[in-house]
């Protein structure tokens, strides 16, 4: 009998982009080797080319126009800049705890972008031969792909709790909770903001409608996200994020008994969940949409501009009533 162990040392990601020129494939290496003759000079050739990705051919035209729609297809968040900016002056005299949440979605509308532009990044199926040498062949790109997916999945998990500390500040939900004294600084108070928090005041506050609505817009952000919370815990807290095709599968794993048959050790124990790029991306895509409409509902329930200075008959500033417009009181 024989027995035959085979460890295949190339990722299956290197076979995952071919050109198509002059009627043959090429992979990147082969494309470079054959037609690099200068600076810029593969680039040049490439609207020439079609492009094969994982085995579905495109034409570069259709490939720049499939970045394009997906760029268009993330709206970018800009309501902090437009609306709030110009109110904050006022905001800073008449309600602080406005003025605070404002700051927040400044941080929320940052961090909604910077996770916009690593997906991006992510989804560009090719990088030029200009920024990563093609004679790496297409793992290098598909890599920094699966960096960039990675770094999206981290900024798209804590926008969300932006969102938690722009309502928790807002209508100052810290001040109902067990923890809360006068004597905390702010670094302590946010420490205090968690879903699980906010949850437990929506429970016992169940009879006020405005809570209600406002916790029935967070669960909906925050169902929308499980993917994106569970994939962001792996890379945190757990064996962290790998991608099918990025690195040649193990051929062995080693399983470590004692003398009781009990398990000791198990080489499996740190894998890392394993994720398809595509697929991740067109999960983040949704995720984007989902925190870029919850900014949005959460900006339209708080309505800052009723919290601005106004004029009575006399045409001297007054500072509303808060009573008039803080639509959660606990």
């Amino acid at each position: 009998m024989c027995t035959s162990f085979i460890s295949r040392t190339e990722p299956e990601c290197n076979q995952y982009l071919k050109l198509l020129y002059k009627d043959k494939e090429y992979t990147l290496e082969g494309f470079s080797d054959e037609f690099k003759s200068g600076e810029f000079s593969l680039e040049n050739l490439l609207p020439k080319c079609a492009l094969i990705y994982k085995g579905k051919k495109i034409t570069f035209e259709e490939y720049s126009n499939n970045i394009k729609s997906f760029s268009n297809s993330l709206k970018f968040f800009e309501r902090y800049q437009n609306e709030i900016i110009p109110l904050e002056i006022y905001l800073q005299i008449s309600n602080y705890a406005y003025y605070k949440a404002a700051k927040f979605f400044e941080k929320a509308e940052e961090c909604l972008q910077t996770a916009r532009y690593y997906l991006l990044m992510c989804h560009n199926i090719l990088n030029y031969d200009c920024n990563l040498n093609w004679k790496s062949g297409y793992c290098a790109i598909f890599q920094v792909r699966t960096m960039n997916c990675k770094t999206a999945i981290i900024w798209y998990n804590n926008c969300f709790d932006y969102i938690l500390q722009i309502i928790f500040l807002a209508f100052e939900l810290y001040k109902s909770m067990p923890k809360y004294n006068s004597n905390l600084t702010f670094e302590d108070i946010l420490r205090l903001c968690t879903y699980k928090s906010i949850k437990d005041l929506h429970i016992a506050s169940s009879s006020n409608l405005n809570l209600n609505t406002l916790w029935n817009i967070l669960e909906k952000c925050r169902n929308g996200l499980n993917d994106i919370n569970s994939w962001a815990n792996y890379a945190k807290h757990k064996g962290g994020i790998g991608f099918i095709g990025l690195k040649p599968v193990s051929p062995l794993d080693v399983n470590r008994t004692g003398a009781d048959g009990n398990t000791q050790h198990l080489t499996s124990e740190f894998d890392s969940i394993s994720l398809d790029l595509d697929d991740s991306i067109s999960v983040l895509a949704e995720a984007h949409k989902t925190l870029y409409d919850c900014l949005n509902e959460i900006m339209d329930f708080i309505d800052f501009q009723k919290a601005t200075l106004q004029k009575d008959k006399n045409n001297n500033f007054v500072v509303p009533d808060k009573n008039s417009y803080v639509k959660v009181i606990l």
